[in-house]
């Protein structure tokens, strides 16, 4: 369904019952009412990655724009560390200080805490949280082949095959190896 079906269900349920918000969020479907979850999650976590990565001295990135913000690819290695994802049993205690004091800004900035992701009303799409490295493995990488795209007349296409962790994503591999043939930045 549409971006404007969802939008719909939500309003119609509203014309019905003006106060009853749950009702309208729980006419969506139970998979897009927990993908909604799941992508404030990545917001804060890219958010959270993005500051820790700023901070690191002398680190040079390649950059890369996205609705929300700027992804931060270090050119040069750096230690792979577990960043949290934010859920209700988010413990800042095993985190390290500075990494703990970034999430807890974020949060305070964004008006919700841990415990915002224990949804009483709606038990089924709280989150518990979690961990993630906030670098990825590109495993199994094959060569690049560029050729004459048969869609688009007068362009070119890409193909590419490589291999990732679960919670990982592709289109962040393809927005890195972009972001290398921009001119470097400063963090």
């Amino acid at each position: 369904k549409s971006a404007k079906s969802f939008e719909a269900t939500v309003l119609n349920e509203l014309a019905r019952n003006p106060d009853d918000f749950n009702a309208a969020i729980k006419a969506i479907s139970f998979h897009l009412r927990k993908m909604f979850v799941h992508a404030y999650q990545a917001y804060l976590f890219n958010t959270t990655a993005t500051r820790y990565l700023k901070d690191l001295e002398g680190a040079e990135f390649s950059t890369a724009q996205y609705s929300l913000g700027t992804f931060l690819f270090p050119k040069i290695a750096i230690a792979n560390k577990e960043f949290p994802i934010v859920g209700f049993a988010t413990e800042f205690n095993t985190m390290d200080k500075k990494l703990a004091q970034d999430v807890a800004s974020l949060l305070k900035e964004e008006g919700i805490t841990p415990r915002s992701f224990l949804i009483k009303t709606m038990p089924e799409i709280s989150s518990e949280g979690g961990t993630r490295p906030l670098l990825m493995k590109v495993k199994n990488i094959s060569r690049i082949r560029v050729k004459d795209d048969d869609l688009n007349h007068g362009k070119k296409k890409c193909t590419l095959s490589f291999s990732l962790d679960k919670g990982c994503y592709a289109t962040i591999v393809v927005k890195a190896l972009l972001a290398r043939q921009q001119p470097a930045s400063q963090a």
